[in-house]
């Protein structure tokens, strides 16, 4: 889940000219997947976040 929604943002936001605006896009994936890792961790196991939100935020 967590890649498939990170991969299709950031293609998304390569595919997009205005750099402003693919920047935003960028970030937008990045934060949710973040969001996601962070909400995995709390209601999951701590190592969740480390493993999965912070990993896959870095790419």
């Amino acid at each position: 889940m967590y890649n498939g929604f990170l991969v299709a943002g950031l293609i998304w936001s390569l595919l997009i000219e205005d750099h402003h605006w693919s920047f935003y896009i960028a970030i937008f994936f990045l934060s949710c997947v973040l969001i996601a890792g962070i909400y995995g961790a709390l209601t999951a196991s701590k190592k969740s976040f480390g493993y999965r939100g912070f990993l896959h935020s870095l790419l």
